[in-house]
């Protein structure tokens, strides 16, 4: 028996060693080796004493075995084979649990027994009585945990004495899977693996093999244990030396019979094939009939194959596929896919298939990604490096930060790159790092991802998929997902998304099976696969289980209660209550209902979990269970009596009615308490509610608080309260029109100050999530409660933005600090939130009030004397200031000011909002390349270093994005827009994905995707501009205009013109962007219709500005004029005075058009070539088409 040390004694390395936490409590080390420790050790929440094996140090290697070995077994259950817990991650940590063994090693047991030192010798249990009989009830024991084994397709590669242990109940128990592998199946790692006295020859010239090498290792343990000694000893290089060349002697032993000397001396044949099974072994020691070691057969499905492989076919053409293979438990649709890996493996060769699954029993970080990325450390860890290396790029090595395993494949070990000081960019970074790993790996091959068991995976995990799906550019690959229908509506993906839902199997498919599974029952075959629906899992159980069945045509449910009738009566009770609750339960909660101790609640829970009736989530009090199956369910309550229903949903709303840990289902809680008549549901729906928001699941924390208010007994202002709290979660869920609503509604009634700030945080969610209309009638209201107005017309908003630029030019922007606010100080902050929700929200829409409001708020903040007011205020009036145009070097002294105060704050956010407006000066100054590492500088500071400015961010986003689309930079420009827009829908966040997908639809053009460009802009809705236009009214004209063109649809163009000219109006004079374009437009649209005079008439108003980017748009429309009269050398002047502009305010594409159309009139086709490639590289698809857009030209 191994003898435990304490824990003092373990190895010094504090800083290495997991010392437990505030779960599990370390108490002795009980085993270790070279990789890790096992502890054991009390796990406080299940209330058990535990086995915990954790590394010695972290690093990518010994972090892989140990989910190998973790994973490897999870979802394999046999007495012979140690119990697993999970596998799990703490703050730098990696360790799983497993059951805690207490036994002699397989040799002590066989050749001594219980050892007489053992002060508990006489509670062991010896049935058998000598050295063979025990020797023969090890070796059964150990061969049917290896059968087990093989089945599942793993092999051990390890066994020895040491591995494995006999209980004091003489229960043999195989530990340490370190070294599975697949069964014959290919390995990463070229290395020998195993202990060399135990080894089978094979084993030592590859570490490829099959389960045959396992039984080569059971035949030298019975070796030893007959003969007192090893079949062969010296050196580990010279015993596997001499198994390639020699047999051993037999052994000898007068207490042990000549049937098992042979059957040990088979085992150690050194021909693999002529080894016995282990099925066979069992056969031999027992009356049990010999079965075959082997997956479960495979029948049928050849339409659902062929659908795989022609998925398969076009990622081989180019295409990014996901295929989703749903259906019930138990159908086969692990079976399906394993079967397309094995063609996939056998008919296309330079297939990479990279595998993973979820695993219910993990609480590690992306457990449905984690598998994947571990065969991708596989494969590249077998690659040489010279060509990993040219497969990575810097943010791999975020990736591997966050995926440590990664860091065996040396190339990226050896990578070093500035970690982001943001957990959110690091992330960010790593799903880039994935996304451009796998599309560079794919540019070389066609890649397949399989992930079993999607139900199981976390909603980081989804996000990463999104990550990797989403077009454009996205990676060349086929995604297979495995998923349960019962888990709800699968995660919405990008891309190609195909189904294959996989039905029963049909009546010859299920002859088929059942000819595989028990040839002998032939006869009622039809009956079998009519009663069991064709389900393979009901088949299977019908056949393993022919006791409990009296006559051929005894129905499924009928088996299945049989069995349950003889089982322990503790597990009966426990399977009735998980039926009767009718949704999973907690299993601490099933235990305390049913008053059973954690011990033996979870001891129940497994044997019911291996004999396929429960299916669970992990193994935790908190972790649900619910039966394996409906057909389970319905089996089970159809034969409970309806008063021990009552009497089970009776105590679990007891139990749930003082819960804590239910509180983590609220729905269910809340389900059951109703049922039981408790009046303690709107307290338990308070507690679900404060949990969904700590976990960020606004949706579900708003429901629930509607729940709250439904089942509670509250006085007026409680209710209030909870009203606030529904109408905060709505608005971080994005559903702002519903969070106005219920705000609205908390209004009525209230006090003066709640009243009012419940009627401003109404208007602030109608105003940003694009309301507008409804939202400034509230905002009006609003601003009359402290004094102020909102502008009635175009004319007032002007006058007042006047004014107050105005008097913010007299007055100065000096101030005096104040510390200690006074009463007027306190009504101007609710003044400067006002403003700040009015001018955030009409920035890019309505963009007149709200410079107005801005400046207001300049004037209020310095009035007030609060420097972070004031630093936010001045960056924020500059960018408005600066829009005009005319007026940057003003902006800039302000933003100067204003990152001066930020810097002496040390305030991250102000000193990122002051950079911002830096960048948005510069845009307006026609220095797109600068702005825009400016604005990308701001954003990264911002984002990086500050939480709650989902705004500010959006309207530098804006920028960047206007920045990208004036510098013609296509490719980029769609990257960003994508990123934005899913980010933007995450949050709901309606103003933002419309403008982004509005103002940038060019790239859709660019691509040539009309389609495409058609769907995004009626993809998202704003006001209609009858209601008062807004900018995103002029993204969304501009865009079809530039379609039209495109297309060359005159009847859509000459209909867009009153539309276009409706932005020349008073509302966006002062807004240089909007006035130019348009006018811009409207030039190229005349020169469309042939009409010169009209067309130097449109730009005429900004045909006198020195700035280049507007000289080169007019440039273009005057040459194309000149063209129209006959003029052409003064359009060559034209377009040459064009082309410097362009280039010298990084115009890129404008100044390529310009050369095409230079190239025309010279008659240059290979001038005309060359623009043309220069277009194609900036992402411009057909150069012909889009010139007609952009550089309009007479035909």
């Amino acid at each position: 028996m191994s003898t435990p040390r304490s824990l003092a004694s373990a190895p010094p390395d504090p800083e290495q060693l997991f010392a437990g936490n505030a779960r599990f409590e370390l108490r002795r080390v009980v085993g270790e080796g070279g990789m890790g420790l096992v502890y054991e050790a009390y796990d406080h929440e299940r209330g058990l004493t535990v086995a915990l094996k954790t590394v010695r140090a972290l690093d990518a290697q010994t972090l892989y075995r140990l989910k190998t070995e973790f994973r490897a077994r999870v979802d394999l259950e046999h007495r012979n084979l140690v119990r697993l817990g999970e596998l799990l991650y703490d703050d730098g940590h990696w360790f799983f649990t497993m059951e805690l063994v207490d036994g002699w090693s397989f040799l002590d047991w066989v050749r001594m027994g219980p050892s007489t030192e053992d002060d508990s010798s006489d509670q062991f249990v010896d049935p058998t009585g000598g050295m063979e009989a025990r020797l023969r009830s090890a070796v059964t024991q150990l061969a049917s945990g290896l059968e087990a084994l093989h089945r599942d397709g793993k092999v051990h590669r390890d066994l020895k004495p040491s591995n494995v242990l006999v209980t004091r109940k003489g229960r043999v128990v195989v530990l340490d899977f370190g070294l599975v592998g697949e069964n014959a199946g290919h390995s990463a790692n070229h290395d020998v693996v195993g202990t060399a006295a135990y080894m089978a020859p094979e084993q030592a010239r590859t570490p490829s093999v099959d389960a045959a090498a396992d039984l080569y290792s059971m035949g030298v343990m019975m070796y030893e244990a007959i003969a007192g000694r090893l079949p062969f000893d010296g050196a580990p290089l010279e015993i596997l030396m001499r198994k390639q060349q020699e047999d051993p002697p037999p052994p000898h032993a007068k207490t042990i019979s000549p049937e098992l000397a042979k059957l040990c001396m088979e085992l150690m044949c050194r021909r693999p094939e002529a080894r016995p099974t282990a099925s066979a072994v069992i056969a031999r020691l027992t009356a049990r009939a010999q079965s075959e070691d082997r997956q479960p057969p495979f029948v049928g499905r050849s339409r659902e194959l062929a659908q795989l492989d022609a998925a398969l076919d076009e990622v081989t053409d180019g295409l990014t596929t996901t295929v989703f293979v749903e259906g019930e438990s138990g159908i086969g649709k692990s079976a399906l896919v394993r079967s397309f890996v094995e063609r996939i493996e056998r008919q296309r060769r330079n297939v990479l298939v990279l595998s993973g699954r979820c695993y219910e029993r993990e609480s590690v970080p992306f457990k449905g990604i984690d598998g994947v990325v571990d065969s991708l450390a596989r494969e590249l860890a077998r690659r040489p490096s010279a060509d990993v290396s040219k497969h990575l790029s810097n943010e791999v090595d975020a990736l591997s930060r966050v995926f440590p395993v990664l860091r065996r494949v040396a190339p990226i070990a050896r990578m070093s790159v500035p970690r982001p000081a943001s957990p959110v960019e690091l992330r960010a970074r790593a799903f880039r790092g994935l996304r451009m790993l796998l599309a560079s790996l794919a540019s070389a091959q066609p890649i397949v991802l399989v992930i079993d068991d999607l139900q199981w995976a976390d909603s980081d995990s989804i996000a990463l998929l999104r990550e990797i799906l989403h077009p454009p550019n996205a990676p060349r690959i086929l995604v297979v997902i495995t998923r349960r229908t019962d888990a709800g509506p699968a995660p919405m993906l990008p891309g190609d998304v195909q189904t294959i839902t996989l039905g029963r199997l049909t009546l010859e498919e299920g002859r088929a099976l059942v000819a595989l599974i028990a040839p002998g029952r032939g006869t009622d075959a039809d009956s079998l696969v009519e009663d069991t629906g064709g389900h393979p899992m009901f088949l299977h159980e019908v056949v393993r289980h022919p006791e409990d069945v009296r006559a051929a045509s005894q129905r499924f449910d009928d088996t299945l209660w049989a069995r349950i009738t003889r089982m322990d009566h503790r597990a009966r009770r426990v399977l009735e209550l998980v039926a009767c609750a009718g949704s999973p339960l907690p299993q601490g909660i099933v235990g305390e209902a049913l008053g059973y101790e954690t011990p033996t609640i979870t001891k129940v829970i497994d044997a019911l979990r291996a004999t396929s009736l429960v299916k669970t989530s992990g193994t935790r009090k908190n972790d649900p269970v619910e039966p394996y199956h409906d057909r389970v369910r319905e089996a089970v309550v159809a034969r409970v009596p309806l008063p021990r229903r009552r009497r089970y949903h009776e105590r679990l709303a007891v139990v749930l009615a003082s819960s804590k840990t239910a509180t983590k289902d609220p729905l269910t809680v809340v389900r059951h308490l109703e049922a039981a008549g408790s009046a303690e549901a709107g307290e338990l729906a308070i507690q679900g509610a404060r949990r969904a928001e700590e976990a960020l699941a606004f949706e579900l924390a708003a429901a629930l608080w509607q729940v709250a208010l439904e089942h509670g007994t509250y006085d007026e202002d409680e209710r209030r309260d909870l009203q606030m709290k529904r109408a905060q979660a709505l608005s971080h869920a994005g559903r702002g029109p519903d969070s106005a609503a219920v705000f609205l509604e908390a209004a009525e009634g209230a006090n003066a100050e709640i009243g009012f700030q419940c009627r401003r945080h109404a208007a602030h969610e109608l105003l940003v999530s694009g309301h507008v209309h409804d939202g400034l009638a509230l905002l009006r209201n609003v601003l009359a409660e402290i004094g102020e107005d909102l502008p009635t017309s175009v004319g007032k908003a002007k006058r007042q933005l006047v004014w107050r630029w105005a008097r913010i030019a007299v007055r100065g922007t000096k101030f005096h600090e104040r510390e200690v606010p006074d009463a007027r100080a306190s009504l101007d902050e609710l003044r400067l939130d006002v403003m700040r929700s009015a001018s955030l929200g009409l920035s890019m829409v309505d963009v007149l009030p709200g410079a107005a409001f801005q400046a207001r708020a300049v004037l209020v903040a310095l009035r007030m004397g609060d420097r972070r007011r004031i630093a936010y205020a001045l960056a924020f009036h500059a960018m408005y200031i600066a829009a005009s145009g005319i007026r940057v070097p003003a902006a800039r002294k302000l933003v100067a000011q204003a990152r001066k105060i930020a810097v002496e704050l040390g305030n991250p956010f102000l000193v990122g909002w002051a950079r911002a407006g830096e960048g948005i000066a510069e845009f307006f100054a026609g220095h797109h390349a600068v702005a825009l590492d400016i604005l990308e500088d701001a954003e990264m500071q911002i984002r990086e270093r500050s939480v709650g400015t989902s705004a500010e961010l959006n309207h530098i986003r804006n920028f960047m994005l206007f920045a990208l689309r004036r510098m013609g930079a296509y490719d980029r420009l769609r990257d960003q827009v994508v990123e934005y827009v899913r980010d933007a829908m995450r949050r709901g966040d309606r103003y933002a994905t419309t403008s982004y997908v509005w103002s940038s639809n060019v790239i859709w053009v660019a691509a040539d995707e009309v389609e495409r460009a058609r769907a995004d802009l009626a993809s998202v809705v704003w006001s209609r501009p009858e209601d008062g236009l807004h900018l995103q009214h002029w993204f969304h004209v501009r865009a079809q205009a530039e379609l039209a063109m495109y297309e060359d649809d005159r009847t859509e163009i000459d209909a867009l013109v009153p539309p276009l000219r409706a932005f020349l109006g008073p509302a966006f004079a002062h807004v240089e962007a909007v006035s130019t374009e348009t006018r811009y437009q409207l030039g190229r649209v005349a020169i469309r219709n042939g009409n010169a005079a009209l067309a130097r008439k449109e730009v005429a108003a900004v045909a006198r500005r020195k700035e280049p980017y507007i000289r080169a748009f007019v440039r273009l429309v005057l040459a194309a004029a000149d063209v129209l009269d006959g003029k052409h050398d003064a359009a060559r002047e034209q377009l040459i005075g064009a082309i410097a502009d362009a280039e010298s305010c990084q115009m890129l594409a404008v100044a390529a058009l310009a050369r095409r159309r230079f190239a025309q009139l010279a008659g240059d086709e290979a001038a005309v070539a060359e623009a043309d490639a220069a277009l194609r590289n900036r992402g411009i698809v057909d150069p012909e088409r889009f010139a007609r857009v952009f550089a309009t030209w007479p035909e």
